[in-house]
């Protein structure tokens, strides 16, 4: 399996028509423990209109599901995961935003993304633990942002896809919850 570039997707129903529930990884290997701490994933459920319903519709950390336990957020070792259950994510959704974020720095140390080695997202079938996608180094393409839609889950026409994305934001998470409509 080569590793899929940014901008590209793939359908994972048609890979694995069972699927059920998938994880999606970003990892991020080791880096300054300093650092380590502030990196953080979040999932975003979005509705058709771009925005989310609410602010349950934002996984991470502070807020470990979503509701009907359509997702949930786990660290692990160099990275943290969303498991989704395909089934349970409302009809009201058609997309699952994957962010990588710099939570919080004081301002003695200023960070962005570009401070990455590695960033290598990964959707794995939770049932079987098999791997089905792995992107490629997306830290390569960092630069001055905080935060980054790095990947999206997605419905379309009844299958799910994924895609990689990217999408960097200077304005760190704040500025992404601001785009998906998620209220504070």
């Amino acid at each position: 399996m080569s590793p899929l570039p940014r901008g590209a997707n793939v359908s994972l129903s048609r890979e694995n028509p069972q699927l059920q529930t998938a994880d999606v990884t970003i990892e991020w290997g080791q880096v300054d423990p300093a650092f380590d701490s502030v990196l953080a994933m979040a999932a975003i459920l979005v509705g058709a209109n771009g925005k989310a319903a609410s602010q349950e519709d934002l996984v991470f950390f502070n807020q470990l599901q979503a509701p009907d336990d359509a997702a949930q957020w786990a660290e692990m070792q160099g990275g943290e995961k969303v498991r989704v259950q395909l089934s349970r994510v409302p009809d009201s959704v058609e997309r699952l935003a994957m962010v990588l974020y710099i939570d919080a720095l004081p301002a003695s140390v200023p960070r962005t993304l570009q401070n990455l080695q590695t960033c290598v997202v990964k959707v794995s079938d939770a049932s079987t633990g098999s791997t089905m996608v792995t992107s490629e180094n997306m830290a390569l393409g960092f630069h001055s942002e905080t935060a980054s839609i790095v990947a999206e889950l997605y419905k379309r026409k009844g299958e799910w896809k994924f895609r990689l994305v990217g999408q960097g934001y200077a304005a760190g998470l704040r500025g992404v919850l601001e785009e998906y409509g998620v209220p504070r």
